[in-house]
């Protein structure tokens, strides 16, 4: 345990669904965007045969197990909440998830449906994600003591688990970090907002937190911070593609550029930059140095095919933080 030292078994317990991914990198395809760059379309000519140049599968993939095997990498004690079918692919994942130090007690095999599947179209170093979740009934298991709870993508009926996790953190104590999926976006209960109210770090990117706010995408970052932490998160962070990162944490916000690093595939970007800005905070940092870990461990991502490839071990963390010294956040007007 890295954190304190009050009685813990785990201090990251990631729960949310877990995918094989499957990667196509195309080139023959346009991209048209409105005037201001944000709502952009991936064209593809309709009703053609589309050439894919490579393809590469990455078994247990998706938000939860990304965040899973980066926190154990960064050497967290971590474990799973996760749902796989009870076929070829299920086990996989959770050969995958074993292999990285991922604890499993919390994973569970569904006998009736499979396992999920997403496809990623790479064009351009930029990807487009097909989702598929198979229908769960998603139940929360008896979880150990915890410092964090990592809150993720899950598909529909994903609210079933909420009273039982709010009923957890109160009990427990753990910290919830929130960084919320399509289905939990979109989600029109209390829920949602019952969640919000108990967030320590809610993680988002530029868009999502437009979506949670029904507020344009091209809102200043700091209106975009300060309304979603009106919603009830403590700390919360926006991550906006090649324009870095930002933070907002007691009237205290800060911007922080990308490393100056070569983007191949952008899947997992996300993924990283959150698990190694709680990384950070799990080994005391402050918030400031917590993005300089999100960053550098989302331009390790970058630099490869795929979520998890390039995600960042404690030592590389160390020596890619050393490379970039002078790259720290500034306050944020």
């Amino acid at each position: 345990m890295v954190m304190s030292a009050r009685s813990v078994r785990h201090d990251l317990v990631s729960v949310g669904d877990a995918t094989v991914d499957v990667f196509l990198k195309i080139s023959d395809a346009t991209v048209h965007c409105t005037l201001n760059r944000r709502a952009c379309l991936l064209c593809l000519r309709y009703a053609d045969k589309i050439p894919v140049e490579a393809i590469t599968r990455v078994p247990a993939a998706g938000n939860a197990a990304n965040n899973a095997v980066g926190s154990a990498r960064l050497g967290l004690s971590v474990a799973a909440v996760t749902t796989l079918g009870d076929d070829k692919p299920g086990r996989e994942i959770a050969a995958e998830l074993r292999k990285n130090g991922v604890a499993m007690p919390y994973v569970t095999f569904d006998a009736r449906r499979g396992t999920n599947y997403s496809t990623v179209l790479n064009f351009q170093g930029e990807r487009t994600i097909l989702v598929y979740h198979e229908p769960r009934t998603y139940r929360l298991p008896k979880i150990a003591s915890a410092f964090w709870v990592y809150l993720t993508s899950m598909g529909k009926g994903w609210e079933r688990i909420v009273p039982a996790l709010l009923r957890y953190l109160k009990q427990s104590g753990t910290m919830l970090a929130f960084n919320p999926g399509t289905h939990q976006l979109r989600s029109k209960t209390s829920l949602l907002a019952r969640l919000l109210k108990t967030t320590e770090v809610l993680l988002v990117n530029r868009e999502e937190a437009a979506l949670l706010l029904k507020r344009s995408p091209s809102l200043r970052p700091r209106a975009l911070l300060e309304g979603l932490q009106s919603l009830g998160a403590k700390t919360v962070v926006i991550t906006d593609g090649p324009a870095g990162c930002y933070a907002l944490r007691e009237g205290d916000a800060w911007t922080m550029p990308p490393f100056p690093l070569p983007g191949v595939e952008r899947t997992g970007a996300g993924d990283a930059f959150s698990t190694g800005f709680l990384a950070a905070l799990s080994y005391g940092t402050g918030i400031a140095e917590a993005l300089r870990w999100g960053t550098a461990n989302a331009g390790s991502v970058i630099q490869k095919i795929g979520p998890q490839e390039g995600l960042l071990t404690l030592p590389q963390m160390r020596s890619a933080l050393r490379k970039y010294p002078k790259l720290t956040p500034r306050p944020l007007l």
